[in-house]
């Protein structure tokens, strides 16, 4: 993980060995991501899925001739996760490097590049990071716990 990382998760949670969500809290009551939620809502319809008890990130569900993603927005900084619901379920992770982009798909990564925010590979979320959360073990925590969702899994597996 790179050093920046680490520090944007010292910043915002304090010490990992006991991370306080205060930060968290109020990014959450802001809703910084408003306007790119507005935006979306000219292309896609849009519902609001996040759940408080797990996610310290916002969750979108778009949809758009009958294809969905799932759009997660890191309450932590300025970091999303773009996936593809799969016809046989499960989800597909999509980066601005993913071969065969849709054209909504594109149009999501470019929004999200014009707002300022990252979109995450899945080597940068892979990356473990010793971290104390309430339901995911120790041991399989990882950079995408920490910055979008407490939640014992990764949602590609």
């Amino acid at each position: 993980m790179s050093e920046d990382l680490f520090e944007q998760l010292r910043s915002v949670y304090g010490p990992l060995e006991e991370p306080t969500y205060f930060k968290i809290n109020e990014v959450m009551a802001q809703r910084p991501y408003s306007r790119l939620v507005q935006e979306l809502t000219n292309y896609f319809q849009v519902e609001e899925v996040t759940d408080v008890n797990e996610d310290v990130s916002f969750q979108y569900e778009l949809a758009q001739g009958g294809d969905g993603w799932m759009l997660e927005l890191s309450a932590v900084g300025p970091f999303a996760v773009f996936s593809r619901y799969e016809e046989q379920g499960g989800r597909s992770l999509i980066t601005p490097e993913s071969d065969s982009l849709a054209p909504h798909e594109r149009q999501v990564i470019d929004l999200l590049r014009r707002h300022g925010l990252r979109v995450m590979s899945r080597s940068d979320l892979d990356v473990p990071v010793r971290m104390n959360l309430f339901i995911t073990e120790l041991e399989k925590v990882c950079l995408y716990h920490a910055l979008f969702s407490d939640n014992d899994s990764l949602p590609w597996d």
